[in-house]
């Protein structure tokens, strides 16, 4: 069966590094940027997933892909994808190691006070909405500095291939 895992967090957490693991460890798949907020790059990306067996999805905040799934997740039907959604959490400081070591440009014109913001933003409006609007289950893996990304991975890998109780 193939697999729609979507990885939830702050910036700086770790969902492209882990999301790349996943998709090595699967044998393939595309990671799919579910914070896209222009429409027809969306869509352009959901077009491109169709072709792939394995999904990982990366979502911190997700306009209305957080607070309306059901828009993109018809294309993943229960029937043909196994689905889990995973939380990554990590300290703020944590996050900010990642972003660091990340060194993606995208990055780099953030403030350290837009960082903490967002972080912030994270926990006390995003965490909770996305969980609320989906139907499989979720869990929460702590991607501290520490933890390696193999670890996390056979920790995700393990969940879902785990039978439904």
């Amino acid at each position: 069966m193939s697999k729609l895992i979507v990885l939830r967090g702050p910036t700086g957490v770790g969902k492209t590094t882990i999301g790349n693991a996943l998709i090595a460890k699967l044998g393939g798949g595309y990671l799919l940027k579910l914070d896209e907020i222009r429409p027809d790059l969306f869509q352009s990306y959901l077009s491109c997933s169709s072709k792939y067996d394995n999904i990982v999805g990366e979502l911190f905040f997700g306009n209305s892909h957080t607070t309306n799934p059901s828009e993109w997740l018809h294309h993943f039907p229960a029937d043909k994808y196994e689905r889990l959604s995973v939380l990554l959490t990590a300290s703020l400081e944590d996050c900010l190691s990642g972003i660091i070591k990340r060194k993606h440009p995208s990055h780099w014109t953030l403030s350290l006070d837009q960082i903490r913001t967002n972080y912030y933003d994270f926990y006390t409006k995003y965490k909770s909405i996305f969980r609320c609007m989906i139907d499989f289950p979720e869990i929460e893996i702590n991607n501290s500095r520490s933890s390696s990304p193999t670890d996390v991975v056979e920790m995700i890998l393990n969940r879902i291939n785990q039978p439904e109780r």
